[in-house]
């Protein structure tokens, strides 16, 4: 424990990393829309790999981040991390399913209803990097 006390980042390292990183995907997927030479079935197709690529550098930050928290301060001062991996799982295992279920649906050509899906998603994510910036 003194060898990762001695070398692990503090917990901030990661979490601002990792909110940086979440807002470059967002910024990066708003911009993928707004080519015109891109189809729509082909940007949902690269969102989709793009998010699951993401994902799993989220997963990695978050065991690192929780890692640095508890080896540098225990179970103290934990409130923000804890939102940022509420937010974080809530999104993979509720609205990243529904999203990808979507983007396939789109990506075969069929026809989605609207639904708010999206906005929900953003929302955790905005509530995520606030609270990664509060770490």
């Amino acid at each position: 424990m003194d060898l990762l006390h001695k070398y692990l980042p503090l917990p901030h390292s990661f979490a601002i990393f990792w909110a940086g990183s979440s807002i470059a995907i967002a910024i990066e997927a708003k911009s993928k829309f707004k080519a015109k030479t891109l189809e729509k079935k082909v940007a949902f197709d690269v969102g989709r790999h793009v998010f699951k690529s993401q994902a799993r550098l989220e997963w990695l930050l978050l065991f690192t981040a929780w890692l640095s928290q508890l080896t540098h301060f225990g179970f103290t001062n934990f409130t923000a991390l804890t939102i940022a991996t509420f937010s974080f799982l809530t999104n993979q295992f509720i609205f990243s399913p529904i999203l990808m279920r979507r983007a396939d649906a789109i990506i075969k050509g069929e026809t989605v209803p609207p639904g708010n899906s999206h906005a929900v998603l953003v929302g955790f994510e905005i509530v995520k990097c606030l609270a990664l910036l509060r770490v």
